[in-house]
């Protein structure tokens, strides 16, 4: 991977940005044997995202693009982000259009999104320079999105059902019979991948990369083998890659010098130029399309508005982090 921006782990980020979201996810799962709760709270993680962490560390795109570009002033980075406001409203009009095609195109670039943060974050916590394959990318990836798949079929096939439906599919019909067992073998080859990867880093030595990849991949596991599937994924979205992504930015952006409480507030300021209409949009939809929304359904909204912003942000992100 010829990264653009890599940075180097301190011992501090090797615990709040490195173990934590892996425990995090473990802890949810123990809490979930001990006290059931997930069901009930299933879209809160992916509603919490849209104003903490997780649409936030999106909707720093336009400052995120002017750091990268080098403009210093508010008209050069508006032109600078043209290019990123026309594919946003080329995916909306998709959306509305083709909304099939264009979520299992969402699907598959979440994957390759998710896949590259992991893999590249991996690396750098255990300092090690060497350029992972897009195949193990891929499969971290592919391995994340085949998870509430293959453990909770019903439950995900019903939010993928409800998220065409709120872009306008007139018969929203994914099938746990169908997506199962596609998921499933996708799942098995992923593993089948991450395994091997686990074997040479063994078999070289690299016991801490192998230590963590076990950790990772098995808290991943049990998440969604207990979890509510829409509370899962929220969680890790929430808690993992976001949290992680946001420690990039905030280097790239703040510096090590800030404290990490006051890089995120700072981060999160930076966001309102795209948070604050995003909002005023989920707002609308919630009103005239959606007036007696649950939590649930407004985890679905968020879901729509990451299928919207995903194709331009992973772009982006694209600069930040090099290209295998």
């Amino acid at each position: 991977m010829a990264s653009i921006v890599t940075v180097r782990w301190s011992n501090r980020d090797r615990t709040m940005f490195g173990l934590l979201p892996p425990i995090v996810l473990l802890v949810l799962a123990i809490i979930e044997l001990l006290y059931p709760f997930s069901v009930a709270l299933a879209g809160w993680p992916f509603s919490l995202s849209l104003i903490l962490i997780g649409l936030p560390h999106g909707a720093v795109d336009l400052a995120l693009s002017s750091r990268l570009s080098g403009a210093t002033t508010w008209s050069a980075s508006l032109r600078g982000f043209v290019g990123y406001i026309i594919l946003l409203v080329l995916v909306l009009a998709a959306a509305f259009t083709l909304p099939t095609a264009v979520i299992v195109a969402f699907g598959l670039m979440s994957a390759w999104h998710f896949g590259t943060a992991d893999v590249l974050d991996l690396n750098e916590s255990v300092g090690n320079n060497s350029h992972e394959s897009w195949l193990v990318a891929a499969a971290r990836g592919s391995f994340v999105l085949s998870l509430p798949f293959v453990f909770a079929p019903y439950s995900t096939c019903e939010v993928a059902n409800r998220l065409l439906q709120l872009f306008g599919s007139s018969s929203p019909n994914v099938s746990e019979a169908i997506v199962t067992p596609v998921f499933a073998g996708i799942l098995c080859l992923a593993f089948a991948i991450l395994f091997v990867e686990w074997c040479l880093r063994i078999s070289s030595g690299d016991t801490h990369y192998a230590g963590i990849l076990l950790l990772e991949i098995a808290s991943l596991v049990v998440a969604f083998a207990i979890l509510h599937p829409l509370f899962a994924m929220g969680s890790y979205f929430l808690c993992w890659h976001s949290w992680r992504q946001t420690r990039r930015l905030i280097l790239l952006m703040e510096g090590e010098s800030v404290s990490i409480n006051r890089s995120v507030m700072l981060l999160h300021v930076r966001s309102l130029p795209l948070l604050i209409p995003t909002l005023m949009v989920v707002a609308a939809v919630l009103t005239w399309a959606l007036p007696d929304a649950t939590i649930y359904d407004l985890a679905v909204v968020a879901l729509a508005v990451f299928v919207v912003v995903t194709p331009p942000h992973q772009i982006l992100i694209s600069r930040l982090q090099g290209n295998f």
